[in-house]
Parts: structure tokens; sequence; C-alpha cells
């Protein structure tokens, strides 16, 4: 549901929890992996050259060009 409503893929919103949760920064991880991963989307898409990567992280339909 929050990967539908923020444009993020459902692979995506799984494995930033994991990674943010159980890799870098543990249980408070988890509650900040969502509003981290948008912010790492966010970053990706501000500059030309990784644009395609932070549109590999949306979901199905809508992808920038």
């Amino acid at each position: 549901m929050a990967g539908r409503d923020l444009n993020l893929s459902p692979f995506v919103v799984l494995f930033s929890v994991v990674f943010w949760g159980g890799f870098i920064l543990g249980a408070v991880g988890i509650f900040l992996a969502i509003p981290l991963t948008i912010a790492v989307k966010l970053f990706l898409e501000s500059w030309k050259e990784t644009r395609w990567i932070g549109g590999e992280m949306m979901g199905s339909g809508e992808r920038q060009e």
C-alpha cells in the first residue's frame, strides 16, 4: 500500500525495509526505511546521469524518461 501511494515498486519497499532495518540502522531503520528510500530516489532523479536508477525504483505503470 505504501509503495503504490509513493510510486515505489513493491520490491523496492521490501528491500528498503530489510536493508535499512536489518543491515544499517536496526529497529529504527524499519521506521525510517520508506522516508530514507524516497530521499535516495529523489536524490537520484535530480541528475541526468542517475535519473534512470530513480526511474527503475518507480512502481509499475509510470516511468519517467
